[in-house]
């Protein structure tokens, strides 16, 4: 599947075009996650529609619960989904409600542009566009952070992170800059 402004997409069976994901409702997509045996879509307002099948949805308005919109989601260790805000940090859905800010103290800036959590170093990866990138680590509940421009990390505007589960490696695109590669 593929998310774009005017909906959701899948590849053509020839590999050469994208066809419309026909949905009961306009979404403009703004990030989408599998997670188990569900599609997770994040749309522009912060909104997250939720299904199994593409048929029947669950929406959930996470911008109010979290205080700032909601600019990014990611899977979970448990299987869930961990939210990131563009004011208000790390946040995780707990029954019917929203906590901001689930992990300690330590992310270089409560702006967040981009999640990744990786099940292979369980590991949640951040970018925090000026300010840097951050890792958290369940296990020892601490950030490693890692601000632009300091101690060898290159000063760039921190935009998307995804973990490479297979070459084992952190990737980083920045705004105006080069991929950068963290091994």
């Amino acid at each position: 599947y593929a998310g774009a402004e005017n909906g959701l997409f899948t590849i053509s069976i020839a590999q050469d075009s994208l066809i419309p994901v026909p949905l009961s409702f306009p979404i403009a997509i703004n990030r989408l996650i599998v997670a188990r045996d569900s599609l997770y879509i994040l749309d522009e307002t912060g909104t997250l529609y939720s299904t199994g099948d593409l048929s029947h949805f669950a929406i959930q308005g996470l911008t109010a619960a979290a205080g700032s919109i909601v600019t990014a989601i990611a899977p979970d260790r448990n299987g869930g989904i961990v939210m990131g805000s563009d004011t208000n940090g790390v946040a995780f859905p707990v029954a019917d409600s929203i906590f901001a800010n689930l992990f300690p103290p330590g992310p270089i800036s409560m702006e967040l542009h981009s999640l990744s959590f990786a099940t292979s170093t369980d590991k949640l990866y951040v970018t925090n566009s000026l300010s840097g990138f951050g890792i958290f680590s369940p296990q020892t509940d601490a950030w490693q952070n890692f601000p632009s421009g300091v101690n060898g990390t290159p000063t760039a505007d921190y935009y998307k992170v995804l973990y490479d589960s297979i070459r084992n490696v952190l990737w980083l695109s920045t705004y105006g800059s080069p991929l950068f590669q963290l091994q």
